[in-house]
């Protein structure tokens, strides 16, 4: 087995690592991807910070990889317990892209070498039977994943009101075809944004919502029947003086939290909205459980991304405080598919909703699909159904259907 550590680009443009573990006749690879709107509780990448790639380029982690730990774990790649590879990666070296992607490789080569499918692989890790999540389709795109003037970051279309995996798909594509016709009738951009979803100009963000209503219905599906609405705002990046500068979104310059919880109400009697993503700032802590407790009342999903980072010790916090309802799920956030893990199962174990991630800056890498069905999470957020890195995710998710028979 020959090992070797490279860069490669992502959807953003932006280098990160790949890592390849390469047979007589089989090519095993493994990527990381890197989001743009990140929390302050992320692991941090080793990033050269030079004249390379406007100081973005990963060399410093791919002489550390082929100089230093590929040779050194290459004996017990694939070959030992995810757990305890991932302790020793973890002594090795504190940057998350290079864990990551070592604790991606082992997983794989730990499939390839027993024979069974990535996402079976998981299911026996996670301890749990294996099912396609349902998808969560960002259509209209805002906040730090467009040029444009919507503050929240993403607008999600969900088919929860449709069984099948296929034709969750077919509605996810059918709306955003018939969104797209609908912004070119009224004359507004068709170009997107980092995940693949439009990305116009609107004269406030309820429009995107109102667009996105008509767009189901002509689409021939009924909103709150077969199809909700969630939305990740992001709302840290807006955070200042314990107030919310949300105008476009609002209709106010500043905004306390406590009205920002009464807008998502008002919002809900308005919109089938089925989830609201970092509803309040990641370090407003005191207001977390009241923007859960409102929420839920509304049978609405409070969410925690930026908030709990994938990060055990925060998700500890949460569960302690009954600050959120459901949980993003994103491996680059704490490193090692190990944790990863362990905050999935801390969610399932206290009723606490999962939701599999990608992020604005991805590979073509599919495993997260593997991760969603493999330990059972109810959603994925893929991004659009458009863009390369994007669907390839959607359809990792058909083949498993297809092929393995999975629901």
């Amino acid at each position: 087995m020959e090992l070797k550590a490279y860069q490669i680009i992502n959807s953003r443009g932006v280098p990160t690592l790949e890592v390849a573990a390469l047979f007589d006749n089989t090519l095993i690879t493994a990527s990381v991807p890197q989001g743009a709107s990140k929390s302050t509780h992320e692991i941090k990448y080793l990033i050269d910070k030079n004249t390379k790639f406007n100081g973005l380029s990963v060399y410093k982690a791919v002489f550390e990889l082929n100089d230093y730990l590929l040779p050194m774990l290459k004996s017990k790649l694939g070959k030992i317990p995810q757990d305890q590879f991932d302790n020793i990666i973890k002594e090795l070296s504190p940057w998350g892209n290079i864990r990551l992607v070592l604790s991606l490789l082992h997983l794989k080569l730990t499939s390839f070498f027993s024979g069974t499918p990535l996402f079976k692989t998981i299911e026996v890790l996670t301890n749990t039977k294996a099912y396609l999540p349902t998808p969560m389709f960002n259509v209209i795109n805002g906040g730090a994943h467009a040029n444009n003037n919507i503050q929240i970051q993403e607008f999600m279309i969900v088919p929860t009101g449709i069984e099948f995996y296929p034709k969750q798909l077919e509605a996810g594509v059918e709306i955003f075809m018939q969104l797209k016709k609908l912004l070119k009738e009224k004359k507004l951009n068709t170009g997107v944004g980092d995940e693949g979803g439009f990305a116009p100009k609107l004269k406030n963000d309820k429009q995107a919502l109102d667009l996105l209503m008509l767009a189901i219905k002509r689409a021939g599906y009924k909103p709150q029947e077969q199809i909700h609405i969630a939305l990740d705002v992001a709302v840290s990046i807006y955070y200042k003086n314990n107030k919310y500068h949300l105008k476009h979104l609002t209709g106010t310059n500043e905004i306390s939290a406590k009205n920002l919880i009464q807008f998502y109400k008002e919002l809900a009697d308005k919109y089938p909205i089925l989830s609201i993503e970092d509803g309040v700032a990641e370090n407003d802590w005191a207001n977390w459980p009241n923007l859960t407790t409102t929420l839920m009342r509304k049978n609405i999903l409070s969410v925690g991304d930026d908030l709990i980072s994938t990060n055990p010790k925060l998700m500890t916090k949460a569960i302690k405080d009954n600050a959120i309802s459901a949980v993003i799920i994103k491996p680059n956030q704490v490193g090692t598919l190990t944790e990863t893990f362990e905050v999935i199962k801390m969610a399932q174990q206290n009723g606490i909703t999962c939701i599999a991630s990608h992020r604005s800056g991805e590979t073509n890498d599919p495993t997260i699909a593997h991760i969603a069905t493999g330990s059972a999470v109810s959603f994925i957020k893929s991004g659009a159904p458009n863009r390369g890195e994007r669907v390839n995710k959607y359809n990792e998710l058909l083949r498993i259907h297809h092929l393995y028979g999975i629901n």
